[in-house]
């Protein structure tokens, strides 16, 4: 019983023994770098808050960019050179991204027993400053023109340019077109465009 006690004292005591410790250690540093090294590196290193995307449906606000894949819808008068008359213009394009836009405008005037209908489908490219977007745009054009003894209709190329601002989800802009074909005419167009993001 005496010699069993022996050696259990002689088993605590090399427990503390500094030899012992160190040998202990040796075996455990490896499993302590894979602990503290990733957390030491983690302290020093954090990783940076997301910042908001230029796409961000809430924190988009550019002064001549459109959100990619949105929508504008746009109301203005028009004025026709050719009829020397104004009238109304509608728009719907679709943002295909920052820069470009697609999509059909609609114009009606009438002057005394005659009336134009105006349909184009335009696409437009956005070009930045530092206060404005200026815009080319070219695409297809159809003219009806009604008066009650006869109707002229025709196809034509529509070739354009302009300059908008954006005002949050407003857009201000003026645009001069010009149509090409059998039924030729010139336009002056200033509206207002409602962004939906």
């Amino acid at each position: 019983m005496t010699i069993h006690l022996i050696k259990k004292t002689r088993k605590l005591q090399n427990l503390f023994h500094p030899s012992f410790a160190l040998s202990q250690l040796k075996l455990l540093y490896p499993l302590l770098l894979l602990i503290v090294l990733p957390a030491a590196l983690w302290a020093q290193n954090p990783e940076e808050p997301e910042k908001p995307k230029k796409s961000d449906k809430n924190e988009y606000k550019h002064h001549c960019f459109f959100d990619h894949q949105s929508v504008s819808i746009g109301l203005g008068a028009e004025y026709t050179s050719v009829f020397n008359v104004t009238g109304i213009n509608a728009k719907v394009y679709y943002n295909l991204g920052e820069k470009f836009s697609l999509g059909p405008e609609f114009s009606y005037f009438q002057k005394e027993d005659e009336e134009i209908f105006d349909y184009n489908l335009v696409v437009l490219h956005i070009f930045e400053t530092p206060w404005v977007g200026l815009f080319p745009l070219i695409g297809g054009n159809y003219t009806q023109e009604k008066t009650p003894d006869k109707n002229k209709t025709a196809f034509g190329l529509v070739v354009g340019a302009g300059v908008h601002r954006n005002f949050n989800r407003f857009t201000i802009a003026i645009e001069y077109s010009r149509v090409f074909g059998e039924l030729p005419d010139e336009f002056i167009t200033f509206g207002v465009m409602f962004n939906i993001r």
